[in-house]
């Protein structure tokens, strides 16, 4: 599920919780807080975590605070993302995407039966609504150690 879009005053929380498959082991997850390919709009952010099953937190500064917000997160697509201090849930900042995302690779070596969840808030500001969840979302690309992947594993909301 994806988030639905317009405008949204409230941050609004999404989740996906899968169970990784009975001899893999998930080497690593590729997160992306995403908003693409639209014409206007601004996506915000905020507290983004990946767990397994126990509250073990994987994603380096995933409330995306300090002047290093760089150092853990690279730009994805075609403008990447701004660091907001205007628009945030917790702490004082957050990220902006209006065509890209952030993105980050966290390597959690969660073994078969494991439970991840991927986790966050996303404020809509002028979002086009209905958009699929490849468009916005939490998503993520897992890459289990067979070198085998899982494409777009996505966390939604229900938008404004």
């Amino acid at each position: 599920a994806g988030f639905s879009g317009g405008t949204n005053v409230d941050w609004e929380y999404g989740e996906v919780e899968f169970e990784v498959p009975a001899g893999m082991t998930v080497e690593r997850v590729s997160l992306y807080a995403m908003y693409r390919d639209q014409t206007s709009g601004t996506a915000y952010f905020d507290d983004v975590s990946v767990k397994v099953h126990v509250p073990v937190q994987y994603v380096s500064n995933g409330g995306f605070e300090g002047g290093s917000v760089s150092d853990d997160w690279s730009s994805y697509g075609t403008s990447g993302y701004t660091v907001s201090g205007t628009e945030y849930l917790a702490g004082s900042q957050s990220v902006a995407i209006t065509n890209g995302g952030a993105k980050q690779n966290v390597y959690p070596s969660a073994p078969a039966g494991s439970i991840i969840k991927i986790s966050g808030y996303s404020k809509a500001v002028d979002v086009t609504p209905g958009l699929s969840p490849v468009y916005y979302s939490l998503y993520a690309d897992l890459k289990y150690s067979d070198g085998s992947y899982q494409w777009s594993v996505t966390a939604g909301f229900s938008g404004g």
